[in-house]
């Protein structure tokens, strides 16, 4: 569970695809997880 403060508070990480969580979850470097929010972040749209 420590992987889900790295996700981006505006995106529902319940919306997100197994694999993109599961791809966030790999990421156990804080560095890799600010990195990986940006990407997500901006490559992800919006969920409403």
């Amino acid at each position: 569970l420590q992987a889900l403060h790295m996700l981006p508070q505006t995106v529902d990480w319940l919306s997100f695809p197994p694999q993109q969580y599961l791809l966030t979850l790999g990421f156990k470097n804080k560095e890799d997880g600010k990195f990986l929010e940006k990407i997500t972040s901006r490559k992800l749209p919006v969920f409403t």
